[in-house]
C-alpha cells in the first residue's frame, strides 16, 4: 500500500485529524444547508497505522498520519456530490504534521477518475441533504470495492488466513473505524442539521485488528524460516466479521462462517537467520499477524525451519507457568525468539511501553519434528 506504512497501532492512541478545505469553493464551509459539503474532524482518543513517531506521553506513543492516506466515510443520509444515489465518499490525507502528542492532519475529497461536463476532475465529498438527524462511520484504509456494503449496524472486514511476510503488503487489512461526533472527543452520534452549526463532524477513528509482531534471531549457527503458523484452541484467527455502532458502543461479529479460521499462515520465504560474525552484522527476521479484534490467551505458534540442512517445524504454546498469555484485543503485541543450543527456539514477549531489558520468558518451542 502506502510507503510510509512500515509500522503498526498500539490501542489507545490520540492523533487530531484536521478538515481541510474542500474543492466546492476553495474556503472551508460549515454550513448544514442542503447541498454544502460535509467538514469532517478527528476526536483524540484515535490512532493511526501508518508510521510510528516514538514520541511517547503518558504511556501513549503517538502514531504519524502519512501523506496519500485515505479513507471512506459513510452515512445513512448525507450523498456523494455528484452521484445522489451513492452515500459514501472517499477522503484523502494532504498534509500531515507532528504536533506533541497529536498527529495533525488535512483532508482532502479525493479524486474519483471521472470528469465533469467541463473537463475538470470529479472529486468526491459528502453534502448534506434535507434537514433532519444524520449518521456517519469511516473505515481506513479505503476498501478497493465501490459497493457500498456497509451500514450502522455491520461494516464488513476481512482479515486473511494467508497473510504476507512484507508488512507493507499486509496494511490494507490493518482497519480502523470511526463514529461520526457531534462534539470533539465526546458528544452524540446523533448529528443534527439544526443544532451546531458551524462545527464539522469529528471521527473517532479506533483499530479493529490485533497485531504480533515477532523477531527472530540465533547466537548459533544459520537457521532458514520457511514459514510461521499462528493457532487459536477456540476463537477465529481470520476470515469475515463486521463492525457495528449502537450510539458510540462498537461491537465486532464473526460474519462468515465458511471463511473463519482459527489459524494464519505467513509465507517467508526461506529467509535467514544467522548470528553476528566478524565481517557481517547478525541477520534476524521480523514479521507481523494481522489478526481479528479479539482478546486471546490460548495461542500456539508453529515456525517451518531448515537447520543444518535439515527441515523441522517448532512449535509451543504461547504460555507462562502453564497459564495462557493474555493478549488484548485492539493492540500490538511484541515477541521475540531467539534460537538456543538445543536447537529449540525461546520466546519472549514484551509488554507494551516497559524499558527494553524487561522481557518476559514464556517458554520454548517443543515437538522438533524432522521432516
Amino acid at each position: 500500500m502506502r510507503k510510509a506504512m512500515n509500522l503498526f497501532l498500539l490501542g489507545g492512541l490520540s492523533l487530531l485529524l484536521a478538515a481541510g478545505c474542500d474543492k466546492f469553493g476553495g474556503e472551508q464551509q460549515y454550513s448544514r444547508a442542503e447541498g454544502e459539503p460535509v467538514i469532517f474532524g478527528v476526536t483524540s482518543g484515535v490512532g493511526t497505522k501508518t508510521a510510528y513517531s516514538g514520541v511517547v506521553t503518558d504511556g501513549v506513543e503517538r502514531i504519524n498520519w502519512s501523506v496519500g492516506d485515505d479513507f471512506r466515510i459513510y452515512s445513512d443520509k448525507a450523498v456523494h456530490r455528484y452521484h445522489s444515489n451513492q452515500q459514501w465518499a472517499d477522503y484523502v490525507v494532504t498534509k500531515a504534521d507532528p504536533n506533541g502528542r497529536y498527529s495533525d492532519a488535512t483532508i482532502d475529497n479525493k479524486n474519483t477518475g471521472e470528469t465533469l461536463g467541463n473537463g475538470q476532475p470529479m472529486t468526491n465529498g459528502l453534502v448534506w441533504g434535507p434537514a433532519g438527524t444524520y449518521h456517519f462511520w469511516a473505515v481506513y484504509p479505503a476498501p478497493a470495492e465501490t459497493a457500498a456494503t456497509s451500514t450502522l449496524e455491520g461494516l464488513k472486514l476481512n482479515i486473511p488466513v494467508a497473510q504476507d511476510k512484507d508488512v507493507d503488503k499486509n496494511m490494507q487489512f490493518a482497519y480502523m473505524t470511526a463514529i461520526g461526533l457531534s462534539g470533539q472527543g465526546s458528544g452524540s452520534s446523533d448529528i443534527s442539521t439544526t443544532s451546531d452549526e458551524g462545527s464539522p463532524v469529528y471521527l473517532d477513528f479506533e483499530p479493529a485488528f490485533t497485531a504480533f509482531e515477532f523477531t527472530m534471531s540465533t547466537d548459533e549457527n544459520p537457521i532458514i524460516l520457511n514459514s510461521v503458523t499462528l493457532e487459536s484452541a477456540s476463537k477465529s484467527l481470520a476470515g469475515d466479521f463486521s463492525v457495528s455502532y449502537s450510539g458510540t458502543t462498537r461491537s465486532f461479529s464473526d460474519e462468515n462462517g465458511e471463511t473463519l479460521s482459527q489459524s494464519i499462515t505467513i509465507d517467508l520465504g526461506a529467509q535467514e537467520i544467522a548470528p553476528a560474525t566478524e565481517t557481517a552484522e547478525a541477520k534476524t527476521v521480523t514479521f507481523t499477524f494481522l489478526a481479528q479484534p479479539q482478546t486471546f490467551n490460548d495461542l500456539k505458534i508453529s515456525f517451518n525451519v531448515t537447520a543444518d540442512g535439515e527441515a523441522s517445524t517448532r512449535s509451543m504454546v504461547l504460555a507462562k507457568d502453564g497459564v495462557g498469555v493474555n493478549f488484548e484485543a485492539l493492540k500490538k503485541h511484541i515477541l521475540r525468539g531467539t534460537a538456543m543450543p538445543s536447537s529449540l527456539f525461546k520466546i519472549y514477549y514484551k509488554p507494551q511501553f516497559v524499558e527494553a531489558d524487561e522481557w518476559v520468558e514464556i517458554g520454548e518451542t517443543t515437538n522438533l519434528i524432522v521432516m
